[in-house]
């Protein structure tokens, strides 16, 4: 559990069984993260399991998707970028239209 012996001798018993009680709480938390962990890991390996037989245009989980608080940031800089991208298709889209239109009007 991690008390020191000068801290336990010098604790009275409700200090001793609060720190007794704050450990079980931290485990239960610990223990708790561990089970979504090991959920999310079996949610994703389905998921890539059964992408095989998936029809059309599929989605794929992005870890901001299970964690949003810890990769707030890589998000944005995901979106970013997927919006660069699109733009950049609308672009070149956009050109060859302006190109073929041009091409048939002479």
């Amino acid at each position: 559990m991690g008390i020191l012996p000068e801290t336990f001798w010098d604790s009275s018993l409700y200090e001793i069984v609060d720190m007794m009680e704050s450990h079980i709480r931290r485990e239960e938390h610990k223990r708790k993260q561990e089970i979504l962990d090991h959920f999310v890991m079996a949610e994703v390996y389905g998921f890539y399991a059964s992408l095989p037989f998936a029809e059309g245009e599929v989605k794929t989980p992005k870890p901001w998707d299970y964690y949003p608080d810890f990769f707030r940031k890589e998000k944005e800089v995901f979106e970013k970028a997927e919006q660069e991208k699109a733009l950049e298709e609308y672009r070149e889209k956009r050109k060859a239209y302006i190109l073929e239109f041009n091409r048939r009007r002479n």
